[in-house]
């Protein structure tokens, strides 16, 4: 067969395209008839599960397999990973879509160097060249994403604060008009404080201004991308059986209609990559669970195992169901069965507990760091430096998460000629936090802390005496330092210790 390949970079009307593959050689030629676009809409999504969140950046791969440089898929994917999606956070999708034209095809045929295929055999070796099927739809405009990203701290919380959005009028799917969006990035951010705002642009050189209001960029862009080149962010396929057809290839040619179905699903009929695109979702967030676990010295459990396993076969089976197509796109398919595709999403199963408060009412509050915040980025313990003379006039811990990054939180003053640093590693963990249990106490007058690989201890301060654990690990409880809540001014005036234990894996 003769060889139309077209450029590495190009992706055009014609193109060869395998459901399985993506974008191959070029078989057919037809006229290439454009359509005028200007269609601009805002679309808003709550979005609470991964699964609905991906679907909303249209990075789920349901239909199609991602084409470099077509529908920004590496930008929104980049957008995806920036939001750190956990059990804990609702995500609200802001896109802002504009059209500006189409370009489509009418009556393909075949290059005059390329045969119709005439057996299944050479409709076989036809589809490995060319695919099952060819580019005939290719939509050029602009997208705009705007991603406000809550972060709860438990189940209970989430479940309250999709409430009070949905409440407000915010749901799946709703196009928001312009008289109705004037107030929305007021109205999204007075819901919860704890929110964050990322943004991207596809398909136009438009540059964001760093305005908050995301209703009034998206306006703001609508104006820009009718100005300015916009780019390929999406494409349709038609299939060969729509080109040409022979009496020998006519059962071929139906088991490749179906087997293409069968990866793409149709309608409302989920399709093979689909399943396949959660099973990876899965597998994904279940290493990445284990890894958690796994720095603070857990395991999974066996039911969580087996299921690891399962995952591993299914998608074993979508992959040679794969391999079997792309050999043969003629042989009829079944459907697979895939019982993990119906297993949920894994997050980890724990509990959080708060030690009882020690020492005066002074001082201003402070909360250190947030279960979710510390389970989500795999933060530990690194370094604790104390200074103090007749008070604990210092606390000052550092974090490092699963990433190498590293944070500091700081309480009182640089003053006090006692000074403690505690290293420690990544094996290493904090197993004792006590202060004085005295009633009375305006100020925390003394601090020990352990940890497994100093069980004797440092402390600081005047008064050694009645210590009181308001943090304690062996090896039964298990417990895991997440933080300090306190209040301090001057000195350390109050201090108690948030903690957890893991329970296992629960899935949703």
């Amino acid at each position: 067969m003769a060889n139309h390949s077209a450029p590495s970079s190009a992706f055009n009307i014609g193109q060869g395209y395998s459901c399985t593959l993506g974008p191959l050689q070029t078989a057919v030629h037809t006229q290439v008839l454009d359509t005028a676009g200007g269609n601009s809409e805002i679309a808003v999504s709550l979005c609470s599960e991964e699964d609905t969140l991906k679907q909303s950046l249209e990075i789920n791969i349901g239909r199609k397999i991602a084409v470099e440089g077509i529908g920004g898929y590496s930008e929104k994917f980049s957008l995806f990973q920036k939001l750190r999606f956990s059990e804990h956070s609702l995500c609200i999708v802001v896109k802002a879509s504009v059209v500006s034209k189409s370009h489509y095809c009418q009556a393909a045929q075949l290059h005059d160097d390329i045969a119709a295929p005439a057996t299944a055999a050479e409709l076989d070796q036809f589809c490995k060249l060319y695919g099952d099927a060819y580019v005939s739809e290719l939509v050029r405009g602009a997208q705009y994403f705007a991603v406000y990203a809550y972060r709860c701290k438990s189940r209970e919380e989430k479940l309250e604060l999709k409430a009070r959005i949905e409440a407000s009028g915010i749901i799946e799917n709703v196009t928001v008009s312009g008289k109705a969006g004037s107030n929305f990035s007021h109205a999204v951010t007075q819901i919860s404080q704890n929110v964050e705002l990322h943004q991207t642009v596809i398909g136009s050189s438009f540059t964001m201004s760093g305005e908050q209001d995301v209703i009034r960029t998206a306006y703001a862009f609508f104006e820009a991308a009718n100005n300015l080149p916009t780019g390929t962010v999406g494409f349709k396929t038609t299939g060969y059986e729509h080109v040409f057809s022979h009496p020998g290839i006519e059962a071929a040619l139906a088991a490749l209609a179906h087997n293409r179905q069968l990866f793409n699903g149709s309608g409302a009929q989920e399709g093979l990559l689909a399943r396949e695109a959660r099973l990876i979702g899965i597998k994904e967030r279940l290493a990445n669970l284990e890894h958690t676990m796994r720095r603070y010295g857990c395991t999974l459990d066996s039911a969580t195992q087996e299921r690891q396993r399962q995952i591993q076969a299914d998608l074993d089976a979508c992959n040679e169901l794969r391999n079997r197509f792309n050999q043969s796109p003629t042989t009829p398919l079944e459907n697979p069965y895939l019982p993990a595709a119906a297993y949920g999403w894994p997050s980890i199963q724990y509990e959080t507990r708060q030690s009882k408060r020690l020492g005066g009412g002074g001082g201003q509050p402070y909360h250190d760091v947030t279960t979710t915040d510390f389970l989500d980025r795999g933060m530990r313990v690194s370094h604790i430096r104390l200074r103090g003379g007749a008070y604990v006039d210092l606390i000052e811990i550092t974090y490092k998460d699963a990433s190498g990054q590293t944070c500091k939180f700081t309480h009182g003053q640089e003053q006090g000629n006692q000074v403690e640093n505690i290293a420690l590693g990544d094996a290493d963990y904090i197993t004792e936090i006590a202060v004085p249990s005295s009633e009375g106490n305006i100020y925390i007058d003394y601090i020990r802390i352990k940890t497994n690989n100093f069980p004797q201890g440092v402390g600081v301060g005047g008064n050694d005496r009645n210590l009181e654990p308001i943090f304690s690990y062996d090896d039964r409880n298990q417990h895991i330092f997440v933080g300090l809540v306190g209040r301090c001014e001057r000195w350390n005036d109050a201090v108690s210790a948030l903690f957890l234990q893991i329970k296992g894996v629960s899935w949703m």
